[in-house]
Formats: structure tokens, sequence, C-alpha cells
């Protein structure tokens, strides 16, 4: 009876991983414009906003299902959307004929108007923002002037940076850990990529020149674990990796061609860059350690992604293209294959902060009970416990309430067959706070 029932979970599953690639993931929209969408960003499920040539904004409240042109009441190039919650968000435009800079559109009705004014500097481009909250956020872009405002978007101050060596180098992109903790990343092409670091509030940035091309995405796993990723057309993208808050960083290219205009994980461990000119995407699904080329569906020019959680993600293109990620119900953090043997796989980050990521996979039904011991061998609690069917897993661990330390992750694994196999895994994980 038990083989009857594990081979026609086969049989079930089967179907699905032959029919669900990550192209097929993709839905297409429709879009109320042609223009070229540069940036997309969503405040939650629902409430999103794209951006691009022309002065053009698009705005939906139900998750993609319909979209509605706001009047920008520019004709400029809209290179940056942010919002801080569903009403209050900021555009950066920039014109080149009237006057060459930046256009700054604010709102705090969701767009239904925007004000907009002049950036008080002339040949000043802003790309990117972010914002802690409804008072705190930071600006950058071109050159590289880090700004900070205190008061919503109301004023902005220059913020210091250590260094004149790249005092001129764009800022792509601004993204922090927590309030005290964040990076800048950007570059110019040919020339280098840059890493700016701030671990005093945004006070003050200290550059490093860690690649030969730009960088345009962060990701943080954790405070000690992060990933950047940049590159050009010519070379293709490339990747700079820490494993240490930013002391030492690695890095890497593919060899393949494409600009790697953005970067968003869908999951800790899945993660999508779009390769903008070469309509593909790469993937990863473990960290960012190794990543895979997809063709982009319909053969779309992608230009940005973005990942609300993992069963929604939104991502636009040339000719005014939006297409939303939607797996079939029931899939998550699938492979093409079922798990040929049983493992606990080490975790990432590793060491880590206050959060980790288990995987582990699971062949064949059977009991399956996961616990953490201290050094001493002592039970410290018990994270998975019962029957799962064949399947890959993941387990979020927070360690918020322990202490720094070395700690052991066991694995016992029983057969639901008529194999009877048996066995135990573990592995060492270190929290360092």
């Amino acid at each position: 009876m038990r083989n009857f029932i594990y081979n026609l979970l086969i049989l079930l599953v089967l179907p699905i991983s032959i029919l669900c690639s990550q192209q097929n993931f993709w839905v297409k929209l429709n879009s109320p414009t042609t223009q070229p969408l540069k940036r997309v960003f969503f405040i939650d499920s629902l409430y999103g906003w794209c951006v691009g040539d022309s002065g053009t904004i698009v705005h939906t409240t139900n998750g993609g299902l319909t979209w509605t042109l706001q009047n920008s009441k520019v004709y400029s190039y809209l290179a940056e959307v942010y919002f801080k919650d569903r009403n209050n968000g900021f555009i950066f435009g920039w014109e080149f004929s009237s006057f060459y800079g930046t256009y700054i559109l604010k709102t705090t009705n969701g767009g239904n108007t925007w004000d907009t004014t002049r950036y008080w500097q002339n040949d000043v481009y802003l790309k990117t923002i972010y914002f802690h909250d409804a008072l705190t956020g930071y600006m950058a872009g071109f050159p590289a002037n880090i700004m900070k405002t205190t008061d919503g978007g109301n004023s902005w101050v220059q913020c210091q940076i250590d260094s004149a060596l790249v005092s001129n180098f764009p800022v792509n992109k601004i993204s922090f850990y927590n309030r005290q903790f964040g990076m800048a990343c950007g570059g110019v092409m040919d020339i280098a990529g840059v890493v700016w670091i701030t671990t005093n509030y945004g006070s003050s940035w200290t550059p490093h020149i860690l690649a030969p091309e730009p960088l345009y995405g962060i990701k943080f796993f954790d405070s000690l674990n992060i990933l950047c990723v940049g590159g050009d057309f010519e070379y293709g993208p490339s990747f700079i990796r820490t494993s240490d808050a930013g002391a030492n960083w690695s890095y890497r290219t593919l060899g393949i061609i494409g600009l790697a205009t953005a970067l968003s994980f869908r999951t800790m461990q899945e993660g999508w860059v779009p390769l903008y000119s070469v309509l593909k995407f790469l993937r990863t699904t473990d960290y960012g350690v190794n990543w895979e080329e997809i063709d982009s569906p319909d053969s779309a020019n992608v230009s940005d992604v973005f990942f609300v959680n993992d069963r929604v993600g939104f991502f636009v293109g040339d000719n005014g293209v939006i297409y939303k990620f939607n797996p079939p119900v029931g899939i998550h953090n699938k492979t093409n294959e079922l798990p040929v043997s049983f493992n606990l796989y080490q975790n990432f980050p590793n060491p880590f902060n206050s959060s980790t990521t288990l995987s582990y996979t699971i062949p064949e039904p059977a009991s399956i009970e996961i616990k953490l011991y201290n050094i001493l061998g002592q039970e410290i609690m018990t994270l998975v416990s019962g029957m799962l069917n064949p399947g890959n897993y993941f387990y979020n661990l927070n360690v918020d309430n322990l202490p720094s330390g070395i700690y052991i992750c066991n694995m016992k694994y029983t057969s639901l067959t008529t194999s009877n196999q048996k066995g135990t895994k573990s592995i060492k994980l270190t929290i360092i706070k």
C-alpha cells in the first residue's frame, strides 16, 4: 500500500514539474502605454507604480488587474519611483531641454496629483531614494552627493563622503540593513564599481572601489552577508559578495553578455536579475552563488524587476510591457526534479546575526525531526517534526533570543516506504552578534 501511495505521489508531482517552467510563471498584463517603462515599485501586493519615458506613470490598486495613467505634468525621462506608503511617494525625472538636471515629483495622495519641483542644482541626476519611515530618508545620483532628510523630504542636507577619489561617480542604489548600517553602490563604466558604506546612521559614507564596472543592486542577507550586482554591455553581469559586513569582498563575472540593471529576491534564496538588451533574466536559487540564464517571456526587453513577496512580483520593459509573476497554487521553492537522497545542507548565511535559512531534501515520504543543540549537546529547540512528502524544503531560523556561539543542527530521517531507510545529518551553525 505504501509503495502504491509513493508511486501515486510521483505521478502527481512530475507533471507539475514539467509544466511549470520559470518562463510560464510570468503573465502579461494589459498596459495603458507603449512608452518604455524603466522602473516598477510596489508598496504591497495591490498598490504599485511604473515609470518610464516621456513622463509616463502607470498605477494599479488591484495587484495589476487594471492599470491607469497618472498625469506627471512633465515629459521628462522618469528614472526612479519610490513610495513610503500608499499615499506618499517620489519620482525622479531627468530633463535635457529647458534645463539640465532633475525634477522631483512628490505626491501625498497616491499619485492622483503630483507636485513638481526642480532640484536646486543643475547637472545633478538623482537615481535612487530610500526611506526608513515617514520622516527619515536618503537620495543620491550623479555626481555622488548622498542627501538625507529628517522631515519627510521637505528639506535635504548633504551627507559627508570620506574620500574625494570617487566624488563624481554616480550612485545607482541605496539600501540599509538597519538605521545605522547602510550601503550605496554605483560607479562608472570601464572605470570602477564602487560601494559606499555608512555605519553611523548615514552621517558619513566611506567609498570602496571593488569592481571594474558599475554596480546596480544590493541585497542584505543579514548584517554580515551582502551581495551586489553590476556589469556592463561588453563584459556582462558581475557580482561582488562579502561575508564580514564589507571588510572584505570577492568579485566574479559569468562570462555572458547583457547589462544587469536591477536585483530583486523572491525568497531569501531565489533572486532575479534582468539582463537588458539580450532579452533574458539571471536567476539564482542559492543566495547568488550560482546563476542560470532564463529567456524573458515573449522576448520582452526587461528593465526592472520587483518582488513584493514569494508569490507576487512584477517586471517592466520596452513597449510598455508589464508582467506579473504568478506561480501555480501549491508550488513553493520548486526544483525540476525530486531529490534522490535525504540531506540537510549547510545553512546560509553562516556565520549569521539574527536569521538564517536551512534547506533539506526528502526523496520519499518520511518522518522528519530537525532539532537545534548548543555546543554542549543540550537541546535548544525543535525546528521541524512530522511526516513530509518528497520534495525540497526550506526553514527560516530566527535566533534573536540566542547568544553568540556555535550550535549544532541535527536532522533525523525515517522512511515511510518499504525501503525503511533511516539516517541522520548534522551541520554546524555560528551565531555572531
